[in-house]
C-alpha cells in the first residue's frame, strides 16, 4: 500500500525511526513523503522458506540491511522471472530510506509479518495490481485469484528442481559460475553439467 510517514505513525501508534548506521548512509522520509508497495526477491532459498511459511527475513540472516525496489523485476534479480518475488504490502516497518539509485530504498532487515509480505507469481510481474491499496497477503491473494494458485504449485516443482541442480553442481566439485544460476545461459548449463556427469533437473 501507499501511505505517508505521517499517516503510517497515526494509523499503527508505531514510530518510524531508522536507526543511525542507517540513516548515516541513506536518506531517511520526511513526515509528508509517501512509500508505496516496494518489492524483494530474497533468493531461491529465501522463497523456498516463504512457500514453507518459515522465512524468518527477507535478507540474508547476516545482514542487518534490506535492499527494496519500487520495480517487481530488476535487471540484477533475473531470479524473478522464473520464481516470482515478495511484495512489502507495509515498508515502512522495515524503516526504509532512500537510497542514491532512484526507486530503490535500504531499510532493517527486520523479521517479517507473514500477514504482510505475499508472493508475486513470474506471470503477475508485469500485471498491473492496485497495490497502491493492498495492504495484507489476504489481500492480494484475492487479488491474483485462483490462477495463482495453480501457478504457485508448478513454481514449488521448478524451484526445487532448480535447488537440486545447484547442489547436485556443488557436490561435484564444478567452477562456480560468477552470476546467479538461472542467468546462465541454458546452453553453458548444459554443457557443464553433461562435463560432471550430472543429469539437468531445471535446466531441461
Amino acid at each position: 500500500m501507499r501511505e505517508t510517514v505521517q499517516a503510517f505513525k497515526k494509523r499503527t501508534g508505531g514510530e518510524y525511526a531508522p536507526p543511525t548506521w542507517l540513516t548515516e548512509r541513506y536518506r531517511p522520509l520526511k513526515p509528508r513523503d509517501a512509500l508505496p508497495t516496494l518489492f524483494r526477491y530474497p533468493g531461491p532459498c529465501g522463497l523456498r522458506e516463504h512457500f514453507h511459511s518459515s522465512l524468518a527475513r527477507l535478507g540474508p540472516p547476516d545482514q542487518s540491511t534490506l535492499w527494496m525496489a519500487e520495480k517487481l523485476l530488476w535487471s540484477d534479480t533475473q531470479g524473478a522471472a522464473h520464481f516470482g518475488t515478495v511484495a512489502l504490502l507495509q515498508p515502512l516497518k522495515f524503516a526504509a530510506c532512500k537510497s542514491p539509485r532512484k526507486g530503490v530504498f535500504v531499510g532493517v532487515n527486520e523479521e517479517v509479518d507473514a500477514e504482510l509480505i505475499a508472493w508475486v507469481p513470474p506471470s503477475f510481474l508485469e500485471k498491473r495490481l492496485p497495490w497502491d491499496k493492498l495492504q495484507s497477503a489476504r489481500e492480494v491473494a484475492s487479488e491474483l485469484g485462483q490462477r495463482a494458485e495453480a501457478e504457485r504449485a508448478l513454481v514449488i516443482r521448478q524451484l526445487n528442481a532448480y535447488l537440486e541442480e545447484l547442489s547436485m553442481l556443488e557436490q561435484s566439485g564444478a567452477t562456480p559460475t560468477h552470476k546467479p544460476w538461472c542467468e546462465v545461459p541454458k546452453k553453458a548449463r548444459l554443457k557443464l553439467m553433461a562435463e560432471f556427469g550430472i543429469k539437468p533437473r531445471w535446466s531441461k
